[in-house]
């Protein structure tokens, strides 16, 4: 159907379907109606009231649109940048670098724990083993979210 808006003061529906010349004096007419809004005692207010509703729901659409089409440029440039290969291969070293630390620190428990052999364990080792937990923890919690 033909896009209509509603005027709450007078009750009025205008269709906002239009021709290059109507455009074109609807423009003027909401220049001039925004500089002398006393002309809305003329005898063709209608006609004004119609042509200014005209431009003014144009203007407001083109707006939207412009914000429509500046988002989903944004948000598929940080999308399309996610999903490149370069990500899921830093990813993957991220994922093969964290399977060898784990490893580590199960061996190094090992050794600690073992019986018959004393080894103070050392608070350096056990704090980085714990520094590189939290920090791929963080990085992984970053991927699920993105």
């Amino acid at each position: 159907g033909d896009p209509k808006i509603e005027d709450p003061g007078a009750g009025i529906f205008c269709n906002f379907e239009s021709s290059e010349e109507e455009r074109a004096s609807s423009d003027t007419t909401l220049h001039d109606l925004k500089e002398n809004p006393q002309e809305t005692s003329n005898p063709d207010w209608p006609t004004t009231f119609n042509r200014t509703s005209r431009a003014i729901q144009r203007a407001e659409s083109a707006e939207m649109r412009k914000e429509q089409n500046d988002e989903p440029k944004k948000e598929r440039c940080w999308k399309r940048t996610l999903r490149s290969h370069q990500v899921d291969i830093i990813i993957g070293v991220f994922i093969v670098t964290n399977m060898v630390l784990i490893m580590l620190k199960v061996q190094y428990e090992g050794v600690m724990n073992m019986p018959g052999v004393e080894m103070p364990r050392s608070s350096v080792i056990d704090a980085l083993f714990s520094m590189f937990e939290h920090f791929f923890t963080l990085v992984f919690l970053l991927e699920l979210i993105l």
